[in-house]
């Protein structure tokens, strides 16, 4: 059966199926990659149900299981994208073992750890009662077990994430490539026609094109094979906006 350009989307918190994802399905669908959405549990037509970490997993899951079972898109053809709190659930569809690629748009290393970023005032009983803070998202402590091409996209003027959280967990995520996305913030970043073409073209193109340059650094830069010659399925979990309740 014919293997097609797929697009798997999980929206933040203040997103749903047909605001964020729309728009960014018909950017990649431009570029030949198709759009496959879902919704999180309790939002939208996703009733009942209630977004927390592992219901977001349960998911993201079910979906793949369906992309792979019921519509046979091989597991090694997906390419996981995520975005800020996305990230979590794209890091941990990777880790059991879904995609052979992984693409993350501003990262953090934990919940916890931004949370005592954003709210200083809360640090110290946080680190006495961590359990206070039952969602974890915990991707730090997951970088060493992903074996999957990575690719981290940050913006420099990130005004929710730290950048530095991106630039920390892409060194310790084996063999991953950090992009700084220049001047784009948060809320921004993914209408950034440049960081759409660095997603498309890192998800299409072969596993030897990550090649290093004369200088021994990894090149990423390098043309976009056509689609018709390499069908990929991009899974996508993606926040829009990191509006998420500590």
């Amino acid at each position: 059966m014919r293997l097609f350009d797929e697009l798997r989307f999980i929206h933040g918190n203040a997103d749903q199926l047909g605001w964020g994802p729309t728009f960014l399905g018909n950017q990649l669908q431009q570029v030949g990659l198709g759009f496959y959405g879902i919704e999180y549990p309790g939002y939208g037509l996703a009733q009942p149900g209630s977004p927390t970490e592992e219901s977001i997993y349960a998911s993201a899951e079910a979906m793949l299981d369906h992309l792979t079972a019921n519509l046979k898109v091989d597991k090694s053809m997906l390419v996981m994208v995520g975005q800020s709190i996305g990230c979590g659930a794209a890091v941990e569809m990777v880790r059991r073992g879904y995609g052979q690629k992984l693409v993350l748009l501003s990262p953090f290393t934990s919940l916890l750890a931004l949370s005592q970023r954003i709210y200083p005032m809360f640090s110290p009983a946080l680190k006495l009662f961590p359990f206070l803070l039952k969602d974890k998202f915990d991707n730090l402590a997951k970088a060493k077990q992903l074996n999957s091409k990575t690719l981290v996209i940050h913006g420099n003027t990130d005004e929710i994430v730290p950048y530095d959280m991106g630039r920390e967990l892409a060194k310790e995520i084996p063999g991953a490539i950090f992009q700084t996305a220049k001047g784009l913030g948060h809320n921004d970043l993914l209408d950034s026609a440049e960081v759409l073409s660095l997603i498309a073209r890192f998800a299409c193109e072969a596993d030897d094109n990550a090649s290093a340059d004369s200088s021994g650094k990894k090149n990423t830069q390098r043309s976009r094979p056509s689609v018709d010659h390499r069908k990929q399925s991009i899974a996508a979990a993606t926040c829009l906006c990191f509006a998420y309740s500590f």
